[in-house]
Order: C-alpha cells, then sequence, then structure tokens
C-alpha cells in the first residue's frame, strides 16, 4: 500500500497503523488513495485495491463535496484538524452505507513536504442509527399525540389530565371554553386543578382523584351548583393513565354537561306517571260518572208515568252527572296536551 516510494509506515503511529477501532487512510493531492490500514481495507474494501483509485468511490455521492471542502480547508491552514462526517458504501450491498466520522488534516513527510490529507475515521453507524431511531420515534409520538389533540379538541366532551400533585398537563378546547365561560378566566397548563372545582365539591373530588391514583376507574353523575344560581348536570370519569413502562403520570378528568338528557329523562319520567294518571282515570273516574248517565237515561226511558218533578230530578242529575264527566275529560286532555309539548 505505498506510492511513490514514500514509507507510510514510518510516518504514522503504529497504534493507528494496527487499529481495530480507527479507519486510516492518505489522499493525495490529486484526490487518489495512496495509504490505507488493515482496519480500512478490511472493513470498506469491496474491490481487489483501493490504492491509486479515487477516494469518491468508497464515499456516499451526496457527501464528496463534504470532504472535498475539507481538504481545501486543510491545505489552506496545514494545521487544521477539519472534522466531517460522511457516509461509506457497505461492501456488495445496494443503498447500504456506514456512518462515519473523521477527521482529516494534512499530511506531510519528514522533509515538511505536502504529500496529500490524513484521513483518520470510526464507524458510528449503531450510534447513528439509534439517533435516527429516536427521531422518528420522536416524530411518531409527535404526530400521535398531534392526532390525539385533534380527536380530543372534536369531542364535545371536556378532558384533562391531571398530574398526581393535581397540577394540570394537558387539556382539550371544550375544557378551555367550558371555564373560561364560568370561570371568566383562561386555564393553563400548570395551574392547580383545585382553582376549578366548585368548593361544595372539593371533599368529593379529592376522594374520587385519590381513588384514580390508587387504580380505580370512577363514573358518576352529579348536579352542579354555580353562584349565579344556575345549575348543570354532568356525566364525570376518572381514570389513570400510565407510560409505555406502565408508570402512573397522571388522571384523566372527563366530564360532559347532560342538562338536556336530564331534562329529557326527567320529562319521559314525567310523561310515564301522567301516562299512568290518564289510564287510571279512563278506568275508574271516567266510568263513576258514565255508569251515573246511563242509569238515569234508562230510568228515564222506563219511567213512562214519571211526573215532571221526577224528570226535572233526573235531568238535575244528568247535569250533575255530565259536569262531573267534563271535568274528568279536561283534566286528561291538559295531561295530553302536555304528552305533546
Amino acid at each position: 500500500m505505498k506510492q511513490n516510494n514514500t514509507n507510510f509506515d514510518n510516518l504514522i503511529p503504529t497504534y493507528l497503523l494496527n487499529s481495530n477501532q480507527y479507519s486510516i487512510c492518505i489522499i493525495n493531492l490529486e484526490g487518489n488513495y495512496t495509504f490505507i490500514n488493515k482496519y480500512f481495507k478490511d472493513k470498506y474494501e469491496f474491490d481487489d485495491e483501493f490504492v491509486g483509485k479515487p477516494f469518491s468511490v468508497t464515499i456516499h455521492p451526496d457527501d464528496i463535496s463534504v470532504c472535498n471542502a475539507a481538504a481545501v480547508e486543510c491545505l489552506i491552514n496545514h494545521d487544521k484538524i477539519v472534522p466531517v462526517r460522511i457516509r461509506k458504501p457497505v461492501a456488495y450491498k445496494i443503498n447500504e452505507y456506514y456512518w462515519t466520522t473523521w477527521e482529516f488534516s494534512a499530511f506531510k513527510n519528514e522533509n515538511n513536504q505536502l504529500l496529500g490529507i490524513f484521513c483518520i475515521g470510526s464507524d458510528i453507524t449503531e450510534n447513528e442509527m439509534n439517533i435516527i431511531a429516536k427521531e422518528r420515534y420522536l416524530y411518531e409520538l409527535i404526530q400521535s399525540e398531534n392526532k390525539l389533540k385533534a380527536i380530543l379538541d372534536s369531542s364535545t366532551s371536556s378532558n384533562l389530565l391531571i398530574s398526581p400533585d393535581y397540577k394540570i398537563l394537558s387539556f382539550n378546547k371544550a375544557t378551555y371554553y367550558f371555564i373560561k365561560s364560568v370561570y371568566q378566566r383562561e386555564i393553563k397548563e400548570g395551574d392547580s386543578i383545585h382553582l376549578y372545582v366548585l368548593p361544595d365539591t372539593k371533599k368529593e373530588f379529592d376522594s374520587d382523584f385519590q381513588k384514580a391514583l390508587n387504580g380505580e376507574y370512577i363514573e358518576t353523575e352529579k348536579e352542579l351548583f354555580f353562584q349565579n344560581g344556575e345549575s348543570i348536570w354532568v356525566k364525570v370519569n376518572y381514570a389513570p393513565v400510565y407510560d409505555n413502562q406502565n408508570k402512573l403520570i397522571g388522571i384523566s378528568f372527563n366530564f360532559l354537561n347532560i342538562t338536556e338528557q336530564k331534562k329529557a329523562l326527567l320529562k319521559v319520567k314525567v310523561q310515564n306517571e301522567l301516562l299512568k294518571d290518564i289510564a287510571w282515570q279512563q278506568s275508574h273516574e271516567v266510568r263513576s260518572p258514565v255508569a251515573t248517565i246511563l242509569g238515569l237515561v234508562n230510568l228515564l226511558q222506563g219511567d213512562k208515568n214519571a211526573s215532571i218533578e221526577d224528570i226535572e230530578l233526573y235531568l238535575k242529575y244528568l247535569h250533575t252527572a255530565a259536569e262531573h264527566l267534563d271535568k274528568i275529560i279536561h283534566d286528561i286532555v291538559g295531561k295530553i296536551n302536555y304528552l305533546d309539548a
């Protein structure tokens, strides 16, 4: 591995010549290899011989300009060491490369004559791939977080992630607008959740929160009363949240305004009670005046010799029974109208 009768072995320290960690090569002023150590040859050679060939044969095409710039810098300033990161092809494999880091410096002989560029490098493929993998993982994590946030922000349910010490770690848009409308303030990450817990519900909130910290899933419905006299019904749930190492990071706290649902359920309940009343009235209260009317009609029809006084009495009873029936019918109609409202 020698050229121009130069004995490179005498110019390079033995520990580098025999290194099993560092690749050593010398590139002459024409840009061709003039020397490589055994480690370089064993790791990167995919042809019979490197010496005499352009340095570019073992470099990713996109990194050639980087090497040229580093070499020029060394030739301008002989005392400068220029670091570079380049990719080198894996032997006999297409589009596969080692990641390597190098230091370029001017290389001279015993007479201080410039011979070329001295290059010492090491393989950082594993470290680089780890970095790439971490970057990809972080990118995918960010993408997942963005997707999750988009999903949560599109939800009508308010969602918060709360740390074990009651600090708000994150929240969705529904939470932001709910807090702003109720408390006239903007919720922020880092706020204590107790800033937004009604005083008369704090004890129950803390109790349920601690149960969730112990691994329980809590779901409940409650009516919240505000200082302005208004109230709403909410469905609330607490759920422990763990990271991928199964370490508890906080509590997912969700609440949904179910006031309209509660009103609808209450209306259905009232309607059912009214239907029961209507059924009872039809089967009991209506029967009594109807029976009275039918009985009086039969008397009128059957009593051919009835006096005027008797007939007037029958008619009086008929009128009373009819008024009673009319009152019952009006009551039933009123209830039916409520059902239709």
